[in-house]
């Protein structure tokens, strides 16, 4: 094995490759993503970036190596060469110009795979798992991986093309803006040039169960019932026939709602049933909200309107056009991941019964190696709590590593590096405009959540979608990560209020209950007065 100082120098060999200055900050080295994670579900998603977009498109838009570190058994950092993303980028925009039949291509060739995934996941739903042998049971979880990964390949074009237009966007809209003296108006015309046609997956849910909500709150007594004891007005909403109807299919349509990286969960009618009573006791006129969520018509006229006004080129609206659909794209393939996980997790378990492992030590296994570990039952029980800890993985287009220990840790402060810098002022890229003023509070995965208040500033590397549920309360979103397709962008324009993305810092430099001002006409984060840790 080699030994973990030679690991990690041949892994920084790739770095001094790039032409990238070794004395440079990580935070300018990398893009780093965190998120809630376990190894399996993370390196999946990780490998089918550098294998089967290659195979896929081939090697000009497919990334060299993907590292990744997961740590505490609940996140993980995927991460990426800022050279490799804007190259990526780069290729996806010269085949484009090229071919401009290649963005129906990509959407033709996903849709194609997510019906194959979903046929498979329809019969792991009718199959008895329990009576399959062992070389089935090992088959079906290949084959789900496999497709998992194919579905995955075409859309993941979006996230390096994301990155990239939006500094060439940026760039381009400053220079509109100084000429015409409106530099204040930047962030507001950036978010409005930028915004989705078409509302998320996670707004069409909220709008579909308001619908659901309004219905039941005009039946007085059923909504009476439900806010002032719930398990009398559960029974109450089975009677109704059209209500408990409604609710089970958006709970068929939409069980996989809190899943991620980190986990693949069910959730039950009960859930959603408790979220129509918050909406009940907590919203004014829902048909008010539905509509305040649904202005994707307005939307458009406004983006049409100011291209003409601000005699926007052609090429920059090409890039427009782009971005606008590679950012639908990048919505919609995590409500198929976060539902794939769901699956990915039913087999795991069944697997996971037979090899006497726990789901948790199932998620840290080598998803390569587990047709073997059921044909040999041979259980490496001890490296497995050892990458629960702490590992972390390099995957290359024809082999890969995972290590733990010293290996691990040492990759872990290469990767990440860096420690809390002394400044008062944050620069990013503004995804929604607007000026507020709160309590600055850290969250790193979703547990951290808890601690949210309402009218808190959210400060994160990144939003995920099963965040939802704190984030309705936050003031202004502020991360390390993301572009202007990311999911803090939308989710920060669907609810109006300010966001700058892209710091790279906030998570480092920002404590909990610091007094910071988001301010996206200057781009910036400023503290106006530090916390008490």
């Amino acid at each position: 094995m080699m030994a973990s100082k030679q690991w990690v120098d041949a892994l920084d060999g790739q770095v001094r490759e790039m032409r990238i200055n070794k004395n440079m900050d990580n935070a300018e080295k990398y893009f780093v993503q965190r998120m809630d994670g376990v190894l399996l579900l993370s390196f999946i998603a990780a490998e089918a970036e550098v294998v089967n977009v290659r195979r896929d498109f081939g090697t000009k838009l497919a990334k060299p190596f993907s590292p990744g570190v997961n740590a505490h058994g609940r996140i993980n950092y995927f991460g990426y060469l800022w050279p490799d993303v804007d190259k990526q980028a780069r290729a996806v925009i010269n085949t484009l110009r090229v071919n401009p039949h290649f963005l129906s291509f990509i959407f033709d060739l996903w849709h194609r795979r997510v019906r194959a995934l979903k046929r498979l996941e329809q019969n792991i739903s009718i199959f008895q798992l329990k009576r399959l042998d062992d070389d089935c049971l090992g088959r079906i979880f290949r084959t789900l991986i496999n497709r998992y990964q194919e579905q995955y390949s075409p859309s993941l074009l979006c996230d390096a093309f994301g990155l990239y237009v939006e500094k060439v966007i940026t760039t381009q809209l400053k220079h509109i803006v100084s000429e015409r003296g409106e530099e204040r108006k930047l962030a507001h015309y950036l978010e409005i040039l930028t915004a989705p046609r078409r509302i998320s997956w996670a707004t069409k849910e909220e709008i579909e169960l308001l619908r659901i909500a309004a219905l039941c709150k005009r039946k007085k007594r059923l909504a009476s019932l439900l806010c002032h004891d719930f398990t009398v007005g559960k029974k109450e909403f089975a009677k109704d026939k059209v209500l408990a109807d409604l609710l089970d299919t958006h709970t068929r349509k939409y069980f996989w709602l809190q899943n991620s990286y980190g986990k693949g969960v069910k959730l039950s009618r009960d859930y959603f049933l408790r979220r129509i009573r918050t909406i009940i006791r907590d919203e004014g006129r829902i048909e008010d909200k539905i509509q305040e969520l649904f202005h994707t018509a307005q939307r458009y006229r406004q983006k049409k309107h100011l291209m003409a006004k601000l005699k926007i080129d052609h090429y920059t609206c090409l890039l427009l056009e782009w971005i606008e659909s590679f950012g639908f794209l990048h919505d919609a393939r995590k409500a198929v991941m976060m539902e794939a996980h769901y699956w990915i997790t039913i087999v795991l378990r069944e697997i996971g019964r037979r090899l006497g492992l726990t789901l948790s030590e199932m998620y840290y296994t080598d998803h390569h190696k587990i047709e073997t570990m059921l044909r040999d039952k041979r259980i490496a029980r001890a490296l497995i709590h050892e990458r629960m800890k702490l590992c972390a993985y390099v995957i290359w287009p024809s082999h890969y590593r995972i290590v733990v220990g010293r290996q691990a840790h040492m990759w872990h402060e290469r990767f990440l590096g860096g420690t809390r810098k002394a400044i008062g002022e944050l620069k990013g890229v503004s995804a929604a405009s607007g000026v507020a003023v709160g309590n600055a509070k850290v969250v790193r995965d979703v547990n951290d959540g808890r601690k949210i208040k309402p009218d808190d500033i959210l400060v994160t590397g990144m939003t995920r979608p099963h965040w939802m549920p704190f984030l309705k309360k936050v003031k202004a979103i502020v991360t390390d990560e993301g572009g202007i397709t990311c999911h803090a962008a939308i989710v920060a324009r669907e609810m109006h209020i300010p966001c700058i993305i892209g710091t790279k810092v906030a998570t480092r430099v920002l404590h909990d209950n610091d007094l910071i001002e988001v301010n996206t006409n200057h781009h910036c984060v400023r503290i106006i007065k530090k916390g008490s840790l």
